[in-house]
């Protein structure tokens, strides 16, 4: 390419099936050209594909993943979070969540034939089986129901675990004089509150006389304030749309009060 760009083009599109609100295809969600520069990636649906590309010198063409023009394979089916190309574009590296994946790019095999009613890739790899399955998923979503297999033998897995030690505050507090409310309807509200904070932990609740404060403890008024309970799973997406789930009532949880919370 020209440093001043005059030469720029675009050598190709690519579209795939669309997750929100329509069947029709859409702009792949990423697309990144190999070094070598035979090749592409692309994550549509939050899947990670492999193109192969006929040639850089032919005019801007699109691929459609669904019934693809060009080779091409399906490398995941549980997701994929990043991707990217080796520095000679021999090997394929992607995560999911804390785990590296790595796969040679002669280990796949492509699918050249693009007939719609055969537009199956040919290689469709699990690289890491989920360590819970929710006995509730409705049956005949097939978005939900995930062919398990194992990992393929051509990729490699690191996982990538950082471990460091959870941040804990010392000494105590007690939140004095606020309007407590409780967690359950059937609790009285507690005028005139009294809340002892120890470390990270809820040592005492109840109003004040009734409540011992320690002598050492950080004290913090809270008269004609309002104190609640923390709010966790709030954040809520429900929306009616093809190969989603059917709408269900959905109840936050609720935290205990002595455990530590976090959203």
């Amino acid at each position: 390419m020209r440093f001043d760009g005059t030469d720029r083009h675009t050598h190709a599109s690519v579209t795939g099936k669309g997750i929100y609100y329509t069947d029709d295809p859409v702009p792949v969600d990423a697309l990144k050209l190999s070094p070598r520069g035979d090749m592409a990636l692309a994550v549509s649906a939050n899947q990670l594909y492999l193109l192969r590309l006929v040639s850089l010198d032919l005019p801007h063409s699109t691929v459609n993943l669904a019934s693809p023009s060009v080779a091409s394979a399906q490398l995941t089916s549980v997701g994929v979070d990043f991707f990217d190309w080796n520095a000679d574009g021999s090997t394929i590296l992607w995560s999911t969540g804390h785990r590296l994946h790595h796969r040679s790019v002669e280990s796949i095999e492509f699918r050249e034939d693009t007939d719609s009613k055969k537009n199956e890739m040919s290689e469709t790899v699990v690289v890491a089986e989920p360590e819970e399955t929710a006995s509730d998923e409705p049956a005949g979503h097939s978005q939900w129901e995930v062919d398990l297999k194992k990992t393929h033998e051509a990729v490699t897995t690191t996982e990538l675990a950082v471990n460091i030690p959870r941040a804990v505050p010392e000494g105590r507090i007690a939140l004095i004089g606020a309007t407590l409310m409780p967690m359950r309807g059937d609790q009285a509200v507690l005028e005139d509150s009294v809340v002892v904070l120890e470390r990270n932990r809820i040592a005492a609740v109840g109003v004040q006389g009734e409540i011992e404060v320690p002598e050492d403890a950080k004290t913090i008024d809270l008269t004609g304030k309002y104190l609640l309970p923390g709010f966790i799973d709030t954040r809520t997406l429900r929306y009616h749309a093809p190969r989603t789930r059917p709408l269900k009532l959905i109840v936050p949880r609720q935290p205990r009060l002595g455990r530590d919370h976090r959203h």
